[in-house]
């Protein structure tokens, strides 16, 4: 059994030696112990412990929590709330660490492990009649330009390793995200990437040069991160 769960780490560290540039792996649960944070429409922040908060469609329209400084019990709803940050549970860090084991070159030095919030934006997203909803970054740190937004009903795609009886999936990607470009959020989806590349980066000569051959969905984080960085 320690032989196997050797050869299984082994097989791990090969796999992170290999893995590049790519979004944070989504977050579910969070913590209802450990302080957070809001910036409501305002541009007050509340820092509060969370109590609960609802969701529609998989995002979140409603929070409830405690405020630090008085106590105070109280319920907002997304369209009062501009930013939101969370802190994952163990759980949900977790749940992190088994979907995927990846970390970005540049953001602050963290990862989907080791960060200490999740980030929510608030958006108006037409194809689910115009819901106003909290939804969460996944390219945080790269995000100026294109924002690329967590939906949790897209279906998944994955990689695995496996060896001595073990097979373990140690990387995923969703195949569709909700993403805002130019402004505006709607849905990205994989099937149709290829029609969509030349439009969204046409601002960026030398990204479409550079993955001229290298459209492939799986190449999106990077294709976000170089227009993030070195285009203009």
């Amino acid at each position: 059994m320690k032989k196997q769960l050797f050869i299984l780490f082994s097989l791990i560290g090969i796999y992170l030696s290999a893995t590049g540039q790519d979004f944070i792996e989504p977050i579910n649960f969070f913590s209802k112990k450990e302080p957070c944070y809001l910036i409501n429409t305002q541009g007050e922040r509340i820092d509060f412990i969370l109590s609960d908060y609802k969701t529609k469609k998989g995002l979140i329209i409603a929070v409830e929590g405690k405020k630090l400084n008085t106590e105070e019990n109280f319920r907002l709803d997304a369209a009062n709330i501009k930013i939101l940050a969370l802190v994952p549970s163990t759980l949900g860090k977790m749940n992190a660490i088994m979907e995927k084991a990846t970390t970005i070159t540049k953001w602050d030095k963290t990862d989907s492990i080791d960060r200490k919030f999740v980030f929510f934006e608030q958006h108006t997203v037409e194809e689910l009649k115009d819901i106003t909803a909290l939804l969460q970054i996944l390219n945080y740190g790269f995000h100026k330009k294109i924002t690329i937004y967590y939906d949790p009903f897209a279906p998944k795609e994955s990689s695995s390793i496996g060896g001595m009886g073990f097979n373990v999936t140690l990387d995923s990607q969703l195949r569709r995200y909700y993403a805002k470009i130019d402004g505006k959020v709607s849905r990205l989806k994989k099937r149709e990437y290829d029609d969509e590349f030349t439009k969204i980066f046409s601002s960026c000569p030398s990204l479409l040069e550079k993955f001229a051959k290298n459209k492939d969905w799986s190449s999106l984080p990077k294709h976000i991160y170089f227009f993030e960085y070195e285009c203009k």
